[in-house]
C-alpha cells in the first residue's frame, strides 16, 4: 500500500509490505492514525489501524495493529468525527450490515443496519450514520454516545431516490448532490 501527495507532486510512498490487497480507508480526525481493510489468506477482510506521523518530507508509516479479525468479511472501516468509534459492514450475518465498535476496541459491539449496510459515513455533526443498503439507498440512524456506551435509533430511509451501480458510498453521494 503506497499514499501519494494530494498535489500530486513527488513520488508514491510506500506504507506497508503485503502480498495481499490492502485498501486505505479512514484516518482519525488528527491525521495520526490510519485504518485500513486487507484480503486475509485465511479469513475475509482483515481490519487494521496503523500510526501516522507527518512532517516536511511527507506522511511516515509506524507499525500496523490488527484491530478486527475474524472468519468473515469486515471492510469499509471509518473513524467517527471524535475518533472514539470506528464503524464498519461486516457480512457475519450472512449478509453485510453495518456495526460499530469502541477505538480502541473495549469488546461492545453496536449493530446500526437492519436489513443490510455497507459504507458507512459518519456526519460531521456527530449525530447521525449514514449507510448504503444493497438495493442502494442511503439510510441514516441518529446515535448518541454516552460514556463508554453508543446507542443507535432505527435507521431511515434518507431519500426515496436510489443511487446508481453497486451500493455507492454516501460520501460521493453528498458531493454529487452539493
Amino acid at each position: 500500500m503506497s499514499i501519494t501527495r494530494s498535489d500530486g507532486a513527488g513520488q508514491p510512498q510506500p506504507l506497508t509490505q503485503s502480498k495481499t490487497l490492502q485498501t486505505r480507508w479512514s484516518f482519525t480526525p488528527d491525521g495520526k492514525r490510519l485504518v485500513y481493510f486487507e484480503t486475509g489468506l485465511k479469513t475475509g477482510y482483515v481490519l487494521w489501524t496503523m500510526p501516522m506521523e507527518s512532517d516536511g518530507a511527507g506522511l511516515r508509516a509506524g507499525i500496523p495493529e490488527v484491530f478486527l479479525q475474524t472468519p468473515v468479511n469486515e471492510h469499509a472501516p471509518v473513524f467517527s468525527p471524535d475518533g472514539r468509534w470506528l464503524a464498519n459492514a461486516s457480512n457475519e450475518s450472512g449478509i453485510d450490515q453495518v456495526y460499530v465498535r469502541a477505538f480502541p476496541d473495549k469488546g461492545g459491539k453496536w449493530q446500526i443496519s437492519n436489513s443490510s449496510g455497507v459504507f458507512p459515513t459518519w456526519s460531521r455533526n456527530g449525530k447521525e450514520l449514514f449507510f448504503t443498503t444493497l438495493d442502494n439507498h442511503i439510510m441514516v440512524a441518529g446515535y448518541a454516545v454516552q460514556g463508554e456506551s453508543f446507542a443507535a435509533g432505527k435507521p431511515r430511509l434518507w431519500s426515496e431516490k436510489k443511487v446508481g451501480g453497486l451500493a455507492l458510498p454516501p460520501q460521493r453521494l453528498a458531493r454529487s448532490l452539493c
